[in-house]
């Protein structure tokens, strides 16, 4: 179940939109219009390749981590 959520992060600035992950990485399901946490993802990068599950726990946004680990259950 945790293969299904990707990641999203707020890029720096427009310049910074295509570069790879800044800050905190947030997880998404495909075809939502938020990430679980509740973050708007018409300004986050999609890392549509990137699972979730693959970002380092350091990286993570705590409230999508949770939710991610409790689905998993």
């Amino acid at each position: 179940m945790t293969d299904y959520y990707r990641v999203a992060a707020f890029p720096r600035s427009s310049r910074d939109a295509d570069k790879v992950l800044v800050g905190k990485q947030h997880a998404y399901l495909e075809g939502v219009r938020a990430t679980v946490c509740g973050f708007g993802l018409v300004q986050m990068r999609r890392f549509e390749q990137l699972p979730f599950s693959a970002s380092p726990p350091s990286e993570r946004c705590l409230l999508c981590d949770r939710v991610v680990r409790a689905a998993s259950h």
